[in-house]
């Protein structure tokens, strides 16, 4: 009986092993219907999760307008793919280069897919990832994508077949009519932005043309930030007033840099500004964005009581925060405020406070104009000679 039992198992495994798909080292992460003459282009993005020696193992294909699987209809030709790289196949490589701005790695006509077809991606014959519902007509489906794209959720992972529209977002049907390239469209399908696994960016910015957008965001210290390229060549600078000043960030956004991602660290300031400084793109076009971190600035660098943001001299201790002539930088840290007599008063406030008298009104304490030549008191009696009224001589 023991030796049955067992048997029973081992071949209950291996039925179960035979009977569940295989997940993969790729998946689905965008699926289009293009808005040029034509309605092109169309295909999917993959995402490569692990490293892959053979891509020949894969392929692709689309299920029509509800009609069941065509089965594999494109397999990949040999070579490898690297983890963390996207791949992008298309019906039409022109019009996929004149929409999204870069070519694609592969073309097949297989991809000729509409936006109510489902796709499956395959592993060794076996499908491990579908979009859609290879049985259903997608027109009127949360899933379709008519005249428009739908993008994979952060961390959602292959699913061996078997498909959930809350795995992806959409753009709803016909949200590209009229675009003609990605960049300017109105609905701007996210490429090349999904993140494998769990917790992805915590706010995602996307560059619109000339433009961020959303322009302003609320963050917190740890929060990641990723930018999305969609078009032409951008960076992304930390810098006011169209000058970068590349303190907190330094990123760039193109075909070659599609995203840029960066984590506010736990000295960041109340407020961070940031610009694209390629070309005039900042100075012509207004280029810019605002970073507000609610619980920045939040640092007491020299521990005087007073925030970095706030201290009008945050890496010398002034809990006073004395700043006698109004410029905004405390006198202990300011260049300006010479202090030559050694009183604690800067120079060009010494008279106001009375601590100091100044005949000449040069702006320097008497007692400095002494030790420098300026005053002298050649008959002692405490007073300026150049500052002394002589009597009038009285014979």
């Amino acid at each position: 009986m023991r030796v049955t039992s067992m048997l029973g198992v081992a071949i209950s495994a291996v039925v179960l092993s035979m009977s569940m798909p295989t997940q993969g080292d790729l998946l689905i992460t965008a699926a289009y219907d293009g808005p040029l003459t034509g309605g092109v282009p169309k295909g999917v993005e993959l995402y490569v999760v692990n490293d892959i020696p053979d891509l020949s193992d894969y392929g692709l294909g689309s299920a029509n307008n509800g009609g069941g699987t065509d089965g594999e209809e494109f397999t990949f030709p040999a070579g490898s793919a690297t983890a963390g790289s996207f791949i992008y196949v298309t019906n039409n490589e022109v019009a996929f280069y004149d929409y999204y701005g870069f070519y694609p790695e592969y073309v097949s006509g297989a991809m000729s897919i509409n936006g109510d077809d489902a796709i499956e991606l395959f592993q060794s014959g076996t499908v491990i990832d579908v979009y859609g519902d290879i049985n259903v007509d997608g027109n009127g489906e949360p899933w379709e994508y008519l005249d428009g794209w739908a993008y994979r959720v952060d961390g959602t992972t292959a699913n061996g077949g078997v498909f959930s529209d809350l795995d992806f977002t959409y753009s709803g049907a016909n949200a590209v009519d009229g675009c003609s390239t990605n960049a300017s469209c109105s609905s701007v399908m996210p490429m090349g932005t999904y993140v494998a696994g769990d917790g992805g960016p915590d706010h995602v910015i996307t560059q619109k043309g000339f433009t961020f957008s959303p322009q302003v965001i609320d963050v917190e210290i740890g929060d990641t930030i990723q930018w999305v390229w969609t078009g032409g060549t951008h960076s992304v600078d930390s810098g006011t007033n169209c000058t970068p000043d590349y303190m907190w960030f330094n990123g760039s956004l193109s075909v070659v840099d599609p995203t840029f991602t960066w984590t506010v660290p736990s000295d960041a300031p109340a407020v961070i500004e940031y610009l694209c400084d390629v070309g005039f793109h900042c100075e012509t076009n207004g280029m810019t964005g605002v970073i507000n971190i609610l619980n920045g600035g939040q640092i007491d660098s020299d521990g005087d009581g007073w925030f970095d943001d706030v201290d009008n001299c945050p890496k010398i201790a002034n809990p006073g925060q004395e700043d006698c002539n109004g410029d905004g930088v405390g006198d202990v840290c300011d260049p300006l405020a010479v202090d030559c007599n050694s009183n604690g008063v800067p120079d060009d406030c010494d008279i106001l406070d009375g601590d100091a008298f100044d005949c000449n009104q040069n702006g320097i304490p008497d007692s400095c104009d002494y030790k420098t030549g300026v005053l002298h008191d050649d008959n002692g009696n405490g007073f300026p000679d150049e500052c002394e009224i002589e009597p009038p001589f009285i014979q």
